[in-house]
């Protein structure tokens, strides 16, 4: 015991030399008036208080491990003058101690010992099989409560209140923005020079543009509709009827799009859309040529606007539709640009 507190003592009084001395050596650092200092005061002042108060950390530490000695030196010492063996009462203790994680299991689950079981055994045998009276475990009704406020939360916030916006909502909106976004890519393309107006398409008819239109089918389109147009796999492109449209716009759209139930991918993805519209300018160039082995026609007749006032013009009857059936084939497959 009296080696114990001189050893505890000579500790203490290092440690407070020890800071004496970091006090003293950091006063000493300060630069001399009229030098140029290498730290501003303040610094040096903060210095000396983070070491002093790592000192003061340290001899606090200190302390509670002699006040821990102390009191482990006190119950030695009351066990001895009683003849009881302190190690056989340290065992004890420890067997009757619980860790942290298991206070904690105990309190998320509230489980029951083995050896308590018929406290809460039932007046319920089948089979050899016994009933137990346990409780819920806490987890789950703890659980089981957060979801209730969860719900009332969520029912006062989305249906009650209406502050917040339910899936519907959330999709226009995501929608809204989207389409704003789509204008200020092509407001910002067209102040670079490379926007596309769909609203100004139309077909071109320089031969540059139309060459180029011819080289895209070749390349792409020939191996479904024939070099020529006259249709294979996809559907004739040469004759007036057409599955989607023949006005300039929906043959556009076929090929920027495409068809994919019918397996015409969508070009979108490959062609810009000055590519798109060149090779569209070319297919309604392709009207009329009537090449050898042409396909038979599919969809339905199509008239400009101008043939059809021209033929309303003619019989004097209103020109209620401009669109005529074409005859079925029942071996054509319906794929393709036409589509």
């Amino acid at each position: 015991m009296k080696k114990t507190f001189c050893t505890l003592t000579a500790t203490c009084m290092l440690l407070f030399m020890s800071s004496s001395a970091v006090a003293q050596q950091a006063a000493a650092t300060a630069p001399a008036a009229g030098s140029a200092p290498m730290l501003s005061s303040e610094k040096i002042a903060l210095i000396v208080l983070v070491v002093a108060a790592a000192a003061i950390l340290l001899v606090l530490v200190t302390l509670l491990r002699i006040i821990k000695l102390l009191s482990n030196e006190l119950h030695k010492m009351y066990f001895a003058e009683r003849g009881i063996d302190i190690e056989t009462v340290e065992k004890q203790i420890a067997a009757t101690q619980k860790s942290g994680w298991q206070k904690l299991m105990d309190a998320l689950t509230d489980a029951v010992p083995v050896e308590r079981e018929k406290d809460v055994l039932l007046d319920h045998n089948y089979d050899g099989i016994k009933e137990l009276d346990n409780s819920l475990p806490p987890w789950w009704v703890y659980m089981f409560y957060l979801t209730i406020f969860f719900a009332a939360v969520y029912l006062l916030h989305y249906h009650v209140l209406g502050t917040g916006k339910l899936s519907a909502a959330e999709y226009q909106t995501e929608m809204e923005n989207a389409r704003i976004a789509k204008i200020a890519h092509e407001q910002a393309l067209a102040a670079k020079g490379m926007g596309f107006d769909m609203a100004k398409l139309a077909p071109l008819t320089d031969a540059a543009s139309l060459e180029s239109g011819k080289n895209i089918f070749v390349t792409n389109c020939a191996s479904c509709h024939g070099n020529k147009g006259e249709g294979g796999v996809g559907p004739n492109l040469t004759d007036k009827f057409w599955i989607h449209g023949g006005d300039f716009k929906s043959v556009f759209n076929t090929i920027n799009n495409g068809v994919l139930d019918k397996g015409m991918i969508a070009w979108k993805a490959m062609l810009k859309p000055q590519k798109i519209q060149e090779v569209a300018s070319y297919i309604k160039t392709l009207q009329g040529t009537n090449p050898p082995n042409a396909k038979s026609p599919q969809g339905t007749e199509y008239k400009s606007e101008q043939t059809g006032a021209a033929a309303a013009g003619s019989t004097n009857a209103p020109a209620d539709s401009t669109k005529t059936t074409a005859p079925k084939d029942s071996t054509a497959n319906q794929t393709g640009a036409k589509k």
